[in-house]
């Protein structure tokens, strides 16, 4: 009698502990069963391997969505002690080289004891190589620096919102 009242209890705690509404789980499609289905043109792809591998795969698929950042390239164009330089004039230096370079994103950036001014959102070395000749007209000690960029900037990098020109308020007349 004592174990039915002790699983009884066990089981309605259990039961009564799990709300519904109160996890949602997001299911992603299964890679490899897209795979599988045959295409428009009648084709078909076979899998021959363990379902470790797989599942190794869909890990390493996983981790990528979870992933914010990226390892990519930015531009320093300057790097000064905390104690030689104010944060206005920071400031300063930041606001001079966004309105020389308005293209281009420039982040202001404190890692102890330093402050550094970077620029740009590059995936790569070689894709900054163009933006850093240009910079290094006006900053000649510029140079590329790898770190870890947000994958929202890399986004907006390489999907620039349009500009909309701008439109002139005469009236011109063709005669």
């Amino acid at each position: 009698m004592y174990r039915i009242i002790v699983i009884l209890l066990l089981c309605s705690n259990t039961i009564f502990g799990q709300a519904p509404d109160s996890v949602k789980i997001e299911t992603l499609p299964d890679l490899f069963e897209e795979f599988i289905q045959i295409n428009d043109n009648g084709g078909t792809v076979n899998f021959k391997g363990e379902t470790a591998a797989n599942d190794v795969v869909k890990l390493h698929i996983r981790m990528n969505r979870e992933q914010k950042t990226v390892t990519g390239y930015r531009i320093q164009i300057f790097s000064g002690n905390s104690y030689d330089y104010s944060i206005e004039r920071l400031q300063q230096m930041k606001t001079d080289f966004e309105t020389e370079f308005p293209d281009i994103p420039v982040y202001l950036n404190y890692f102890d004891p330093d402050f550094k001014i970077r620029a740009g959102n590059f995936r790569n070395r070689l894709d900054c190589i163009p933006m850093l000749k240009r910079i290094r007209r006006k900053y000649p000690s510029s140079y590329p620096v790898k770190m870890d960029i947000p994958v929202s900037d890399l986004i907006k990098a390489s999907h620039p919102e349009p500009q909309t020109p701008e439109e002139d308020t005469e009236v011109k007349s063709i005669f």
